[in-house]
């Protein structure tokens, strides 16, 4: 009965209700009525029930485990066992009369009622993972077993031997470092810090991988998806030709989703939590003022939230990696961890990505039958604001293979490294001050629409 849309009412759906909740639902597309608008496609309208004279309830679970799925197609064709996985969904619904003295018809009929359903979500899908991290050895400056997927040797040049004329042109060529290994005195203290955040790799690269590749494997890992859903509502009969009620509907889903093999430390990489808010309310009125004239007035509010960011990133102090407190002192705050990119391995840190969406709804109509013409007019009025809270990368410090290769400007499979230009402490870095957008539109829709009923007359 109203407006129920995330991200600006882009049409994307915000809000879904609980299946036992639903007494009706249908699907308009095309030539649906002038009361609705804002859409260019369908319209999807659900009813929810609304309490009765007698009690009324249901409850369920709906419950998977390993030992009850069935295994994949894939895994019997290789002769794989079945993974592991969980799932719970269950809930309950209630409907009824609430028999308080004061609220009974003076027949001590009841004019208010109830409906009420929750319902949680819980599930654990695997996700294996598998990344990429410098070995033990790279992160003490020796790159002496790196090499290509064709197993070629990959070699280290010193960025700062090579010679230029004074046009800038070069003279010679940068020289490897000896043995394919950065001395220790040459290490940066930043680079080596942020080093203690990487994951050691459990495995040797895969045949025909460059080394250093895919050596993190995680088969284990579960993505988490946890999820609730509350709808309460009221419904009110006064008198004996006016209705009300009133629906609040409310669900949080939070997904659990690293992507760099960091799970939920400061580091993480990926949707660690993902999250979806809605809530939504409505009070409605209706009227029958006479046989042939009904009045109909609706108010809603709904809000949408969608988050997505690494939480054990947040307050993290990159003064501790030995980063300038100066420097840190002119940036944004939360900084997040910042954001470490590498050629040729996965990233760390992750930064803040939020949107918020409040429609404000009114509707008011009236519906006139005359004759063989059903008159309803009305208008809809809806003032829609949307917010974009994405930091995007505030502090980002990038590791790229241009600097370890042979010459800067030619790129070479056997040449350079991202991490060895990082622990170098030669880095491309940016920051990134966010300026959060805001966004408010009004829609004004009047309309009226004649049903006109031509009488059909037999003659016999």
């Amino acid at each position: 009965g109203a407006s129920n849309n995330a991200q600006m009412g882009g049409n994307n759906v915000a809000y879904v209700p609980i299946v036992d909740a639903v007494q009706e639902f249908n699907v308009m597309a095309n030539m649906y009525d002038a009361q609705y608008g804002h859409t260019g496609g369908g319209i999807m309208n659900v009813v929810l029930k609304s309490g009765t004279n007698n009690f009324h309830g249901s409850a369920y679970e709906f419950m998977r485990r390993t030992s009850l799925d069935a295994n994949t197609f894939q895994n019997n064709a290789i002769a794989q066992p079945k993974t592991n996985h969980y799932l719970d969904q269950y809930g309950f619904e209630v409907e009824g009369p609430i028999r308080v003295p004061y609220l009974l018809k003076k027949d001590g009929a009841v004019k208010l009622f109830y409906m009420g359903a929750f319902e949680n979500y819980r599930e654990g899908t695997p996700n294996p993972l598998i990344v990429s991290w410098p070995e033990a050895e790279m992160r003490k400056g020796d790159f002496s077993k790196l090499v290509t997927s064709a197993n070629q040797p990959i070699t280290i040049y010193d960025p700062f031997t090579a010679t230029y004329d004074a046009a800038g042109n070069i003279l010679t060529n940068r020289l490897p470092f000896p043995g394919n290994i950065i001395p220790t005195n040459r290490i940066n203290p930043i680079a080596l810090a942020v080093t203690q955040f990487m994951p050691m790799p459990n495995r040797a690269a895969p045949a025909g991988s460059r080394y250093s590749t895919n050596n993190l494997s995680l088969p284990d890992y579960f993505d988490k998806d946890k999820f609730y859903n509350l709808i309460l509502k009221f419904d009110w009969n006064f008198g004996s030709r006016h209705r009300a009620f009133f629906r609040h509907a409310s669900n949080d889903r939070t997904e659990d989703r690293a992507s760099n093999g960091i799970d939920n430390k400061p580091g993480t990489d990926g949707q660690q939590p993902f999250q979806r808010i809605n809530d939504a309310y409505v009070v409605d009125w209706i009227g029958t003022i006479s046989p042939t004239l009904i009045l109909n007035a609706r108010g809603s509010y709904n809000r949408f939230i969608e988050k997505g960011y690494g939480a054990a990133n947040a307050g993290f102090d990159m003064s501790s990696l030995g980063i300038s407190k100066s420097l840190l002192a002119t940036l944004p705050s939360p900084v997040y961890f910042g954001r470490w990119n590498f050629d040729n391995y996965n990233s760390l840190g992750r930064s803040q990505s939020n949107n918020y969406t409040n429609t404000f709804e009114l509707q008011l109509s009236a519906t006139k039958v005359t004759g063989s013409h059903t008159i309803k007019a009305g208008f809809d009025i809806r003032q829609i604001n949307y917010e974009q809270q994405n930091t995007g990368d505030i502090l980002s410090y990038s590791g790229n293979s241009s600097w370890t290769q042979r010459v800067y400007n030619v790129g070479e499979s056997t040449s350079g490294d991202g991490y060895a230009s990082f622990l170098l402490g030669i880095t491309s870095g940016s920051s990134n001050y966010p300026l959060f957008s805001w966004n408010k539109q009004y829609h004004y829709a009047p309309y009226v629409q004649d049903d006109w009923r031509s009488e059909e007359r037999r003659v016999g």
